[in-house]
């Protein structure tokens, strides 16, 4: 089952309902994955229990490095006749490539669909029906489409890869019906729900806790091996997890990769993703020291606030 990332909101208060919104998406990419050996092939790569997810079901998972860091993150989908990966879009094609290496004599087949598909972010149900009806009141874990056209309902919006030209004669009714969103916007709202995308810069720098993966059903810790799972594993029952993800403010621009500094010029986190802020000033996704969290934080340039924790510890 997926679990949203989004924060739990304060005790006593209500989620606002974010109003009716599109916007066309050039960051997020599509791998497609087919034949009769994915399931065990990926399974064997992963962090997720690939074998469990139903079809029509995605979920949050990753792929590690030996040494249980982070190379992408995905989301994963199974559909009826194969697997489909969104990630990040300058991931694409190296991941793929990567990927295609440990395939060996495996019936496996692993593509980047070309052309490339359009990217759509729907969010309300209004909005998403005009794509197809039925994802007006789809839950949250759901995928639509085929593997080269993926859809993706998500707690926070409908992630659609469409044919160009679709999504191009759709355009006039999107925008009929809510407002069109720039993608800093949209960034902002996915950094506003935790959402955790590697950036340029960040690959590697992370185990799958630090971001959350764990807390979202992206691990697992019963299924057999893949790359990392002793890392991954023996940071679960016999380490601690010192970093986890935050959601912050900054005061100045800073780019993924940055240090996050306590006094004395000691570094004590690193942004994964930022966008600017309609209210001004900037918002950002960072790992960050739990211990340090709640002290006087700054960049090379500026200063840190309204730090809060993605995946907070549950109540003793």
């Amino acid at each position: 089952m997926t679990t949203t990332l989004s924060a739990p909101p304060a005790t006593g208060t209500a989620p606002a309902i974010a109003p009716p919104a599109f916007a066309s998406r050039y960051d997020l990419g599509v791998i497609s994955i087919a034949g009769v050996d994915a399931e065990g092939f990926l399974q064997g790569q992963f962090t997720a229990d690939v074998a469990a997810l139903a079809p029509g079901r995605w979920t949050w998972t990753g792929w590690c490095t030996p040494k249980g860091r982070l190379l992408v993150v995905f989301r994963l989908a199974r559909l009826a006749d194969g697997f489909a990966l969104q990630l990040p879009v300058f991931q694409t094609e190296s991941i793929a490539t990567r990927l295609r290496r440990y395939v060996m004599r495996a019936k496996v087949t692993i593509s980047v669909p070309t052309p490339a598909p359009a990217c759509l972010w729907l969010r309300g149900p209004a909005v998403a029906a005009l794509v197809d009806p039925t994802l007006a009141e789809a839950p949250a874990d759901r995928v639509l489409g085929n593997l080269a056209a993926p859809v993706f309902v998500t707690p926070e919006a409908v992630v659609a890869h469409l044919d160009p030209v679709q999504a191009a004669a759709l355009h006039p009714a999107l925008a009929a019906a809510a407002r069109e969103l720039a993608g800093s916007e949209v960034s902002a709202c996915e950094i506003a729900a935790g959402i955790p995308w590697l950036a340029p810069g960040t690959e590697e720098a992370f185990i799958p806790q630090m971001i959350g993966l764990d807390v979202v059903d992206g691990v697992s810790f019963s299924k057999g091996c893949y790359p990392g799972q002793e890392i991954v594993a023996r940071t679960r029952y016999l380490g601690t997890v010192k970093r986890t993800l935050h959601r912050l403010r900054l005061s100045t621009p800073a780019a993924p990769g940055d240090p996050i500094l306590a006094d004395p010029d000691q570094s004590v986190g690193t942004v994964l993703r930022i966008a600017a802020a309609p209210e001004g000033g900037f918002v950002a996704l960072a790992v960050l020291d739990v211990e340090a969290a709640s002290g006087a934080l700054r960049t090379a340039t500026g200063t840190v606030s309204d730090v809060c924790a993605i995946h907070p510890p549950p109540a003793v």
